[in-house]
């Protein structure tokens, strides 16, 4: 019941668990597993191999029902977080994501679910280059392919589509 104000951490191995509150839930370290596959370069340089946790066992996912997900104005830079993250209302979003200097990437192996696209941080339209916050690198964690997903973590068994008539689009229905 209520906030989380100061997750981070390791998953240690053989671990799958998920962490839920129902308000706001702020990570304020790194937030990582103890088995995985570490990232080789720096995002967007050549050569870049992006984290995995392929063959490993170490799960978490992060639910809030009611609030948001944020990255802390405490988080290091280029912060590391490995979850799976549902913020059902609200945002994934770093904390004064639009002050002070940029802040490195953020990188998140898993998967984001939110109801609003959070700000993670600013950039300049001419150059692009990081003003403040941090830039993003989100990693899609494969094992969710195989359907692996943090115990208790919410999901659905079916879906339907449907053509709304306009432009041809297709509507997803849970």
């Amino acid at each position: 019941q209520g906030n989380i104000t100061s997750l981070g951490g390791t998953v240690q191995g053989d671990t799958a668990l998920t962490i839920s509150a129902s308000s706001d839930v702020v990570i304020q370290n790194n937030l990582v597993y103890e088995n995985y596959t570490a990232a080789v370069g720096s995002p967007g340089d050549a050569g870049y191999v992006a984290p995995n946790a392929e063959g490993t066992d170490n799960l978490l996912g992060i639910v809030s029902w009611g609030g948001n997900v944020r990255v802390g104005s405490a988080a290091p830079n280029n912060v590391n977080i490995h979850a799976s993250i549902l913020a059902r209302n609200g945002y994934f979003q770093v904390d004064n994501y639009d002050s002070g200097s940029p802040r490195g990437t953020a990188t998140v192996l898993g998967g984001v679910i939110s109801n609003y696209y959070g700000a993670f941080g600013t950039f300049n339209s001419s150059t692009g280059a990081a003003v403040s916050g941090y830039g993003r690198n989100f990693v899609y964690d494969e094992r969710m392919e195989d359907h692996e997903a943090p115990p208790y973590f919410p999901s659905l068994n079916t879906f339907t589509s449907f053509t709304n008539d306009v432009a041809d689009k297709v509507a997803w229905q849970e």
